[in-house]
């Protein structure tokens, strides 16, 4: 059986709200209409940052901060709506499930308390480098004494998939969080999804491998 190590912001938590918002008043202080944010929806966060006019030598600091904001909005933030079925469903089906992000641990299981989801994932490393997830994938198989080969990494952005394929593990990328879908694909991950449906076929694909 395959351990599931899932991503968190725009995987599980539909966070991109909170952060554009974030950034936003960290930047030029604009009111977007709906119509605009979503043309920001699938960039990644540093992407944003540099298109709402924050500097890129204060996006480090942002995120730190920001981090620490959502734990006090969690209210703001809400699961995909057909994610915690399928994390309960994946759970009865015996996967191990751990989670690896860019937010901070506490953030994350206040979050993870409020929708009674906790329970499902042995472990949750956070506040992982934004640049890097790679050498904090590597710790993880470590930490646990995983065989990469046993590992799928679910994710919404291309470092998600370049940080699964530089340690050899196979990436399920989503289309619902914060990544162009056409440049998800150019990643070359494992394979892209746009439905809860879709990812739980996946899934099982990758365990049925030898």
């Amino acid at each position: 059986m395959k351990t599931l190590l899932f991503d968190f912001d725009g995987t599980i938590a539909d966070s991109f709200e909170f952060v554009f918002g974030f950034l936003v008043n960290a930047g030029n202080g604009r009111t977007y209409s709906l119509e605009e944010r979503q043309a920001f929806r699938y960039m990644s966060m540093p992407s944003i940052a540099r298109e709402v006019g924050v500097a890129a030598w204060r996006l480090p600091f942002l995120l730190y901060k920001g981090r620490r904001q959502m734990r006090k909005q969690l209210d703001s933030v809400r699961p995909f709506s057909d994610i915690p079925p399928l994390i309960r469903e994946l759970n009865g089906q015996g996967y191990r499930m751990m989670i690896l992000s860019s937010n901070i641990e506490p953030t994350i299981r206040s979050f993870l308390l409020k929708h009674d989801l906790e329970e499902y994932f042995e472990d949750i490393y956070g506040e992982v480098g934004l640049f890097g997830k790679g050498p904090a994938l590597r710790k993880l198989i470590a930490k646990h004494h995983l065989n990469a080969e046993e590992c799928v990494y679910i994710g919404d952005e291309t470092r998600d998939v370049k940080a699964s394929q530089s340690v050899n593990i196979d990436c399920i990328a989503v289309t619902w969080g914060f990544a162009n879908p056409m440049r998800l694909r150019a990643a070359k991950p494992y394979a892209v999804v746009s439905t809860s449906r879709e990812l739980r076929s996946e899934i099982a694909k990758t365990n049925a491998q030898p």
